[in-house]
């Protein structure tokens, strides 16, 4: 039986891409335990072949805003996600 993988995740690039791989940042609202309303940021490795890679390399930078696709993948010592789709959007407040 196989089981369901697929993982979607939006951010801004860390820094310009290498290799077709890079980091996104993801910031959501979240209420701490005081009930103040802060920032929660996670990053996420996002790794990508073929010409997808050569589409990252070519026309992605830092900062850009993105929406990944794919599945979790593991290298045995860290996740990172195996970026099957990358949907480039428009900076935020644009």
């Amino acid at each position: 039986m196989n089981n369901f993988n697929f993982t979607v995740i939006e951010g801004n690039l860390v820094d310009d891409p290498y290799d077709g791989s890079f980091t996104i940042v993801s910031t959501e609202r979240q209420t701490d335990i005081d009930g103040r309303q802060v920032n929660a940021e996670v990053s996420f490795d996002v790794h990508t072949t073929g010409k997808l890679a050569d589409v990252v390399q070519k026309y992605l930078k830092k900062g850009a805003r993105v929406l990944v696709s794919g599945k979790l993948a593991n290298d045995g010592s860290a996740f990172y996600l195996d970026g099957k789709e990358v949907n480039f959007l428009s900076p935020a407040g644009a």
